[in-house]
Parts: C-alpha cells; structure tokens; sequence
C-alpha cells in the first residue's frame, strides 16, 4: 500500500532516508506501517512470543531484517531480547540457561550441535526458533532428548 517512493526506507528517487535507523534496505523499498505491522503479527504467530519471555540469538545467526523483526517483536509483546554475540553453541547454551529463556534463535547446524551434543540442557521447554530448514529427524530428536521444540522462522 501507500504511494511509491514514499514508504519507509525511501524518501523518493536519489534521496536516502533521514533517520539512520531506517537506512536498512538496499535498494531501498517501499514499506509501510500496515506492511510492518502485518509482517510483526506473522512473526508473531510463528515465534508464539509474548509478555515475560525471554528470547536468546546469536546476533551472527539472523539477516538483520529478521534481527531487527525480532527485536521489534520483543518491545511490542513485552519480551525480552537477549544478544549473543559469539558464534559457538557454548555461549549460546550459557546464555539460554543464565536468561531462563523461553526461547532461542538458531541456525540448522547449531540445532544439530544442540541436539547431539551430550552437555546438560540448562533450562527445559526452550522454542528453538530455526533461521532455515528443520530436519524432520533432527526436529525429533532434539524435542526427544531435551524436550524442546524447533520451528522454521524463515
């Protein structure tokens, strides 16, 4: 919806937005608050995010639009947003059991890493919210061994 050249993100032809936080697409495109608004409720309804959660990422593990969604998610439901900046599964884990995260966001390979890797699970019933492809049997397995449950986010 909206006029072209006028949504967020593009202040006409040539012109680059003036607010830095809204520099975000290249090319520029256009969005507005109903395309925003609408894409945060579909976020919604598959991250099942809402008042007193707290969600783990890996910062490295997400585009920054998704970042930036889940972010906006957070604030408008009340959550919490949680950073990791490392890559590695430790940290990510450490920080999932350090939050008592109800949620976390992981790539496919760091799913498999969590799921087979023998080290204790800190906190039980986590949504791993996953930036890809679930493996049906890895989905299983995970949900089998540490009772959490991998859903697609992509």
């Amino acid at each position: 919806g909206g006029t072209p050249g006028t949504g967020v993100g593009s202040a006409g032809p040539g012109v680059p937005p003036p607010e830095p936080a809204l520099r975000l697409f290249e090319p520029p495109v256009d969005l507005t608050h109903g395309d925003r608004f609408a894409a945060l409720h579909r976020l919604a309804a598959v991250t099942r995010i809402h008042s007193g959660d707290v969600l783990v990422c890996g910062v490295r593990d997400c585009r920054p639009d998704v970042l930036i969604g889940l972010s906006d998610l957070c604030l408008a439901h009340g959550a919490t947003l949680v950073g990791v900046p490392e890559p590695e599964v430790a940290p990510l884990l450490h920080a999932i059991g350090a939050h008592r995260a109800t949620a976390a966001v992981v790539t496919p390979e760091k799913l498999r890493a969590l799921t087979f890797d023998h080290a204790p699970v800190p906190v039980p019933d986590v949504r791993l919210l996953v930036t890809g492809t679930v493996d049906p049997e890895v989905a299983r397995a995970c949900h089998h061994r540490h009772g959490w449950s991998p859903v697609p986010v992509t």
